[in-house]
């Protein structure tokens, strides 16, 4: 056995600390680290979104491998873009992402919903039982009803305490049996209103596509110099998300001026797997999925059949990478107003007046071909796929209001709104509700609109206006001709009764089309039209406009006539 001396003892401690130090000199390497990072950010495109997680460790010096748990199925991978701020000198060696399979979040969900569930289907079989045992008695006490009655017919009206007890006893079976039936229609309503919510719980259970059926992971590499702090900013897009434009455009005709209040919103959905609680919402313009680059016109050739149908091209559209770790801009948060102050700058103790709340709008961030609205507070916005309404902006237009008529389509006059839009920013297409007065009078499609740009809207009906349209003349042509009359010919003469039932004068505009025509052998002229019309609009050929100042019941008439010419040996489609 070898003696180990105090020397040797000595060399070898120092070997040791020698070894301990290289040791030191190397980085060291950890387990992954998982990072807890929630969605801060989100630019909603019509389309998809763009998803910004932010979240930090504290780490010891050395390699590590970062996860971010928990991200949603439908990411881009390419679009993953990862990065991490640390002590001077921190590396990241790359990015990626893997699928994780999380049946356990599934189940979990799933074993909610059937709970849920087997709670309203067992509130169905009481209530359906209850129901079962009204009927039988129902039943029962009919029976004893008709035994009662067939008792007191056999006795004969000598048995006066009988026919007296039976009285009684069939009023009182009466009112049970109308309680019983109460009872039971009021449980068939709960058990409908239970049917419509066993059917949604059926529909989300056999929702099993989902994409909170499967999750992803992104992992990293990294290293740091010395111990510290890392902070990581992960962006990556998402499918399933998008957003539109909804107006809600409020007419107001009382008052010395009309004016129209614009609001522009946004409807907001998104189904991607994962929920975005507190984020700072942005809607762009921008469509990131749709294709970059210009397609090639001159690739468009020509040749003989083959025998197949599905001849085919070679045209493609190329799809850029999207680039979207600039910087983003925030929207500044709506401030509180002050408090009001008395004449010698004190608060004043007493209680103000309610005013009009201030609407709080996006901050338009105006780029050369696309648009963003920075909406000023955080938002929720569930992975339901229901539609979540965000106010974008508000203005009020000045309008100027008219009557309009068109006898030949509608019995009615409208009132019309004409626009010339002064707002700041660009008006996309989409849904407007549309308020007269306050009350709501339909929907119509916006189209886009851009600052300066003017438009017409309509408002409905105006049931103080009466519009009734006559045909006085309708001559057809006889065989030989009559004077100047011939077959092939048709004259129509159609007379406009126009009522004002306003209280004061109202400008009511007529319209009246006059027929046109596809062949050069079919001749369409006017005969009679009085009063005489507005000048025609080199833009609408045929068309007669008509300016009639009513005062309060005041009515006029117009009218219209025009003739047809074509060939005898043809049938014409579209007189009247």
């Amino acid at each position: 056995m070898p003696v180990l001396s105090i020397p040797s003892i000595q060399k070898g401690a120092a070997w040791f600390l020698r070894l301990l130090l290289i040791l030191g000199a190397v980085p060291r390497v950890f387990g992954a680290e998982t990072v807890a990072s929630h969605p801060r950010e989100v630019t909603v495109f019509p389309d998809s979104a763009r998803v910004t997680r932010e979240g930090s460790l504290r780490l010891a010096a050395g390699s590590h491998q970062v996860v971010f748990p928990d991200l949603p199925a439908s990411i881009v991978e390419s679009s993953l873009r990862l990065t991490v701020e640390g002590p001077e000198g921190t590396k990241l060696y790359g990015v990626s992402l893997k699928d994780d399979y999380q049946p356990e979040v599934v189940e979990k969900r799933t074993r909610v919903l059937k709970d849920r569930l087997q709670a309203l289907q067992d509130q169905e079989t009481d209530l359906n039982d209850r129901m079962e045992a009204r009927k039988t008695e129902i039943d029962l006490l009919k029976n004893l009803s008709k035994e009662s009655s067939n008792t007191a017919t056999n006795q004969g009206p000598t048995h006066t305490a009988t026919l007296v007890d039976f009285t009684h006893s069939a009023d009182a079976v009466e009112g049970r049996i109308g309680k019983l039936l109460a009872a039971n229609r009021k449980d068939e309503r709960q058990v409908r209103q239970l049917d419509l919510k066993i059917a949604a719980l059926n529909n989300q259970l056999s929702d099993s596509g989902s994409p909170e059926r499967e999750k992803r992971t992104a992992q990293a590499d990294i290293e740091l110099p010395r111990a510290g702090e890392a902070r990581f900013t992960l962006a990556y897009q998402v499918s399933d998300a998008s957003w539109t434009p909804l107006y809600d455009l409020r007419l107001s005709t009382e008052g010395e001026k009309p004016g129209l209040d614009l609001a522009f919103n946004a409807q907001v959905r998104q189904k991607t797997g994962e929920d975005w609680k507190g984020i700072t919402l942005t809607l762009s313009t921008a469509r990131p999925t749709e294709g970059t680059q210009l397609p090639d016109p001159t690739n468009w050739w020509l040749d003989f059949m083959t025998g197949r149908n599905d001849i085919s091209t070679n045209t493609s559209f190329g799809f850029a990478e999207s680039r979207f770790m600039a910087k983003r801009a925030k929207a500044p948060m709506a401030g509180a107003l002050p408090p009001a102050k008395d004449a010698d700058g004190d608060e004043e103790d007493k209680p103000e007046e309610p005013a009009p709340a201030q609407v709080a709008t996006a901050q338009i961030l105006q780029a050369p071909y696309a648009m963003s609205f920075a909406i000023p507070r955080s938002r929720d916005i569930p992975s339901d796929g229901a539609d979540h309404r965000v106010g974008v902006a508000q203005n009020s237009q000045k309008v100027e209001l008219k009557l309009v008529a068109v006898p030949r389509l509608s019995a009615a006059a409208y009132l019309e709104a004409h626009v010339t839009y002064d707002g700041m920013e660009s008006l996309l297409p989409g849904e407007a509700q549309l308020f007269r007065d306050g009350d709501f009078v339909g929907t119509t499609d916006l189209e886009a609109k851009a600052p300066g740009e003017a438009f017409d809207l309509g408002f409905g009906q105006d049931d103080s206006v009466r519009v009734e349209r006559k045909l006085v003349k309708n001559q057809a042509g006889q065989a030989g001709g009559v004077f100047d009359f011939h077959k092939g010919e048709r004259r129509y003469t159609w007379v406009t009764t126009v009522a004002n039932y306003h209280p004061g004068l109202r400008t009511i505009e007529v319209r009246e089309q006059l027929p046109r025509s596809r062949q050069k052998d079919i001749t369409v002229e006017t005969t009679e039209v009085t009063p005489k019309p507005m000048a025609e609009d080199s833009e609408k050929p045929g068309l007669y406009c008509w300016k009639l100042d009513l005062g309060a019941k005041g009515k006029t008439k117009v009218t219209f006539g025009y003739e047809v010419k074509y060939p005898e040996s043809q049938e014409v489609t579209g007189l009247e």
